[in-house]
C-alpha cells in the first residue's frame, strides 16, 4: 500500500500541481498514476486481509485509518472519473461553475488529506511492527522530506515567476496545447 498511496499518488498530485504549462500532458499523467496507484492500494489492501489472521486487523489505529484510507481513496478515484465538465469563461457564475468550483477544491483537498493521512499511518504501522528495523523508519521520513521539501520549493518558484504554477518560465508558449485538445479536463 506505501507504493500507491506514499510513493505514486504524491507524484501524482505533482503532476497535477507543476506540470500544467505542458499542456494536456499533467492531465494524463495525473490520471495514470492515480489508476496505478490505486491498483497497489487494492493489492495491499487484499494482502493486508490475508496475512493478518488473527482477527484483529481493525482494532487497532493503523487498520482502522489504513481501511478508512482505502475507502476515501476509491471515492477520491471515482470522483476524479466522475467529475463535472470543465466550465467555459462565458459560464462564469451558473450553477455548472459552482459544482465544478466545489469539486475542484473538494477534490484537492481531500488528495492532500488522504497523502498525509496515509503517511502517519506508514508511521502507525512501523510501531506495530516489532520486527521492522529502524531503517525503514529513516527512509519513509526521508521520503516525506523529499516530497514536502519538493512541493514547497516549487511552490516558492511557482510565485518568483508569475505567482501561478501555470506559467513557469514561459513554458505555456513553449509547450502549446495539445493537438488532441483538452477533451474538458
Amino acid at each position: 500500500m506505501w507504493t500507491g498511496f506514499c510513493g505514486l499518488m504524491p507524484l501524482a498530485m505533482f503532476a497535477a500541481r507543476y506540470m500544467k504549462p505542458l499542456g494536456a500532458v499533467w492531465f494524463y499523467t495525473h490520471i495514470t498514476l492515480q489508476t496505478i496507484a490505486v491498483a497497489f492500494t487494492c493489492v495491499g489492501f487484499a494482502f493486508a486481509l490475508r496475512v493478518d489472521d488473527d482477527g484483529e486487523r481493525f482494532e487497532e489505529l493503523h487498520g482502522r485509518l489504513g481501511l478508512s484510507l482505502f475507502i476515501a481513496g476509491l471515492v477520491q478515484f471515482l470522483g476524479g472519473v466522475l467529475r463535472p465538465h470543465k466550465v467555459k469563461p462565458e459560464d462564469t457564475g451558473s450553477l455548472s461553475y459552482y459544482v465544478r468550483t466545489i469539486w475542484s477544491w473538494g477534490h484537492k483537498l481531500t488528495g492532500l488529506a488522504i497523502v498525509v493521512l496515509a503517511a502517519v499511518n506508514v508511521f502507525e504501522g512501523l510501531d506495530l511492527d516489532t520486527d521492522s528495523e529502524d531503517i525503514y523508519r529513516e527512509l519513509h521520513m526521508a521520503w516525506v522530506i523529499i516530497c514536502v521539501g519538493l512541493f514547497v520549493l516549487f511552490d516558492i518558484v511557482s510565485c518568483m515567476y508569475g505567482g501561478s504554477s501555470k506559467d513557469v518560465s514561459g513554458l505555456k508558449k513553449q509547450y502549446p496545447q495539445s493537438p488532441i485538445g483538452d477533451r474538458n479536463l
